[in-house]
């Protein structure tokens, strides 16, 4: 079972007019608007939050990074001295960029915006021999994204849903895509209540033998993100 968000994710990029004019830039991690909610020595993860027609202020951007939204919205990207892009995001796409330019993101919605930049610190791994595939009692997943160093997939669980005890094979991190209440059983220790506010993040270590049972009174979604 899946969330219907995932049924009709979409992207639209347009071109408009008005172009950005050279500026000052600031790095991401000094732009006032992105906010770092969790980095180690794989990942690091900025929330930019905009309010409607706010504008960041122009920032360099890593040189690979991977990005996603918690409600459907639309970002003009303002690149210096070219033609805005306007992007279009569903709740829970990711999109990834090759980076390294300077932007500034506008909030063309008429609601708020809250948007996660995902930044990998090591750009070539191992890859991802193996497909795709967790051992659910009910739930699923959607692979949304995989390279040399990173996969991203969302997960879905029902009321109740729950996902069998497994060993993960890499280092993870989830990104909680709605408000979420579930139970978290970690081989070798006691049963844990796992609470996220949607936005979040829970980190789970490469080794690591688990399961996790739904306790939400609705169904949840979570972007998993892999690192090899």
């Amino acid at each position: 079972m899946v969330t219907k968000f995932m049924l009709g994710v979409f992207s639209i990029c347009l071109f408009v007019a008005a172009p950005l004019h050279a500026q000052a830039f600031v790095t991401v991690s000094n732009e006032p608007h992105h906010k770092l909610i969790f980095s180690n020595a794989i990942v690091s993860v900025y929330q930019l939050h905009l309010k409607p027609d706010e504008v960041a202020n122009l920032h360099q951007l890593p040189s690979f990074y991977d990005y996603l939204s918690l409600q459907p919205v639309i970002i003009s990207n303002e690149v210096p001295d070219h033609t805005p892009v306007i992007t279009k995001l569903d709740k829970g796409e990711l999109r990834s960029s090759k980076g390294g330019f300077h932007v500034a993101e506008r909030n063309t919605s008429s609601h708020s915006a809250d948007i996660f930049v995902v930044t990998p610190h090591r750009l070539t791994g191992k890859g991802f021999p193996n497909e795709l595939a967790l051992p659910f009692s009910t739930g699923g997943a959607i692979e949304q994204f995989s390279g040399s160093a990173m996969r991203a997939y969302v997960m879905a669980l029902p009321v109740d849903g729950k996902l069998k005890e497994f060993r993960e094979d890499y280092d993870t991190l989830f990104i909680a895509l709605d408000d979420l209440n579930i139970k978290n059983e970690i081989t070798g220790k006691d049963p844990a209540p796992l609470n996220l506010k949607a936005g979040e993040t829970y980190w789970i270590p490469q080794g690591t033998t688990y399961s996790l049972t739904s306790q939400s009174d609705h169904p949840i979604a979570m972007m998993v993100l892999e690192f090899n």
